[in-house]
């Protein structure tokens, strides 16, 4: 009788032990941190005008300029409002009397600041670098450009739009007239100064320096 109360009381113990062994195991590890992520902001993109001496910089000759310049997403700086007036004439039958019909249309045309354009076409015609450039998304206004010109000897020059002022009409706010896919259209834009081209461009500045030893050279 007396071992087995013995043996109840080590079994009793045991079990006793090994329950508060088992409720204070410990607490598991926290999760490690997610690795830091370092963020390195790039250049701010700016619009800076088109010149003459970024096109050089672009470009190595002008055959390289005349393939690649569509490539370069061109800006509108300044609006552009053109317009024009014109009739069209038809005449139709009814019950053998025939109608005379004058239809007087008014087309207008809105081109915003900081609308983007393509260049299509390039060339230089006595010094002077002229620029085609498209802003219609649209194939059928494929023909729709505005020109732009530069002299090819003012390297800091700006590509201003290139239009007729010797039509400039008495109205203090129409510059003159142009051409835009065909016909003509009388143009009116905002301020004194003429629109001219940006071009999206980020600068870097990067220094590096290149040091070495000179290993000498002995003579064999």
């Amino acid at each position: 009788m007396k071992y087995k109360i013995v043996f109840g009381v080590l079994l009793f113990t045991a079990i006793f032990t090994f329950c508060g062994c088992a409720s204070k195991a410990p607490p598991p590890a926290p999760p490690l941190p997610p690795p830091e992520r370092i963020f390195v902001e790039s250049p701010p993109e700016t619009l800076m005008p088109l010149t003459v001496n970024i096109l050089q910089r672009l470009f190595d000759s002008l055959d390289q300029t005349a393939a690649d310049i569509h490539k370069y997403q061109m800006i509108l700086f300044g609006r552009i409002f053109l317009e024009r007036n014109y009739t069209q004439s038809s005449n139709r039958l009814e019950s053998g009397r025939v109608t005379f019909e004058d239809l007087h249309i008014r087309e207008e045309i809105t081109i915003m600041d900081q609308t983007e354009g393509q260049v299509l076409g390039y060339e230089i015609v006595n010094d002077e670098i002229i620029l085609s450039v498209c802003f219609e998304q649209e194939d059928r206004y494929i023909d729709c450009q505005l020109v732009f010109s530069s002299m090819a000897w003012d390297v800091d020059g700006y590509f201003y739009l290139k239009y007729n002022t010797n039509a400039r009409s008495s109205l203090a706010d129409e510059k003159g007239i142009l051409q835009y896919g065909g016909p003509e259209y009388k143009l009116k834009f905002t301020g004194e100064r003429s629109p001219y081209l940006l071009i999206k461009l980020t600068q870097r500045d990067t220094d590096r320096l290149n040091a070495r030893t000179a290993s000498g050279r002995r003579v064999q």
